[in-house]
């Protein structure tokens, strides 16, 4: 028997931002606009590598990378969200994709609203997913946490921290 395989593409894309990596998944007819898909931090595009098939049945589904983050270059001294929402509207016209609906979750979420903000032309829709919303002491540590790509080491302790914050909340 024959079985369909799903293929998602890896790119790179060069910009102000430095190199940028992102994933594609092109469905078998494109009907709808494309899906720009916004990752949490510290994670990367990979984030929706198991959704993007379901999400894009009748249209592309794009899934970079911040830059700092998976396979795109580093970022520069304390990237802000707007540093974020920049790359990614960068990255949008370097791809000529027109206006696109976009999908963030979490950490996306700020990026994707900073996006509407900064370059509505290039959005149709924006959906948001477990928007985040912390006051006092724990936003600052949030904000401190989420601004800093995940840095890993061959001790398996180095990814306490964020197993707490994922599991333990």
């Amino acid at each position: 028997l024959f079985r369909s395989v799903i293929v998602i593409r890896c790119h790179y894309t060069d910009g102000p931002h430095g190199q940028l990596h992102w994933r594609e998944w092109e469905p078998p007819e494109e009907i709808e606009r494309p899906l720009l898909c916004l990752h949490p931090a510290p994670f990367s595009g990979l984030f929706f590598t198991a959704a993007m098939p379901l999400l894009g049945a009748r249209r592309a589904v794009i899934s970079p990378d911040y830059p700092g983050y998976g396979g795109s270059a580093p970022a520069g001294e304390e990237p802000t969200i707007a540093d974020y929402a920049a790359a990614m509207i960068d990255l949008l016209e370097s791809l000529k994709l027109g206006r696109v609906d976009v999908l963030g979750f979490h950490t996306g979420c700020l990026v994707g609203a900073e996006m509407a903000l900064l370059a509505p032309e290039h959005m149709r829709r924006l959906v948001l997913v477990d928007v985040p919303y912390f006051t006092g002491g724990v936003q600052q540590g949030m904000l401190e946490r989420a601004s800093q790509p995940l840095q890993l080491s061959g001790d398996a302790q180095c990814i306490a921290p964020l197993l707490d914050s994922v599991v333990g909340g």
